[in-house]
């Protein structure tokens, strides 16, 4: 055998993907992007829920711009209030829709190849496939 049949034989099956690796995979990857998303989206929804409440009071009109600047004024860090819940909620969803995607893939045999197929098919009835260059 050649060296670099070897390495490759070597290299797929380091990398073979098994159930127990498409799972750890979903789940570290799905909790990764909800804690990324909780912390992007927890200041805006902050400031979104204090804007709600001044209406509520029947405070006078408070955009979310002034609510955004008087946050800053007096509790920067107040923005992130809620934040680990957050996270936790928004971790535990997106790695459980992850893991639901892997396992009906697999219970469906859909391989990537199937995937392009698909795509392929809307490629030629989708407008913005087309170069607009002449």
């Amino acid at each position: 055998m050649s060296l670099a049949t070897e390495r490759d034989i070597c290299v797929s099956r380091v990398y073979r993907e098994g159930v127990l690796t498409s799972c750890l995979v979903s789940l570290a990857s799905g909790a990764v992007a909800g804690v990324v998303a909780g912390i992007v989206s927890t200041p805006a929804d902050t400031l979104l829920t204090t804007q709600a409440n001044a209406r509520r009071r029947g405070e006078t009109q408070v955009t979310v711009l002034d609510a955004g600047v008087a946050a800053l004024k007096t509790d920067p860090l107040g923005l992130f209030r809620g934040l680990v819940p957050r996270c936790v909620l928004f971790a535990a969803t997106i790695a459980g829709q992850y893991l639901l995607y892997d396992f009906w893939k697999r219970l469906l045999k859909v391989s990537p190849d199937d995937i392009v197929l698909v795509l392929d098919v809307f490629a030629d009835r989708l407008s913005f496939y087309d170069d607009p260059t002449p």
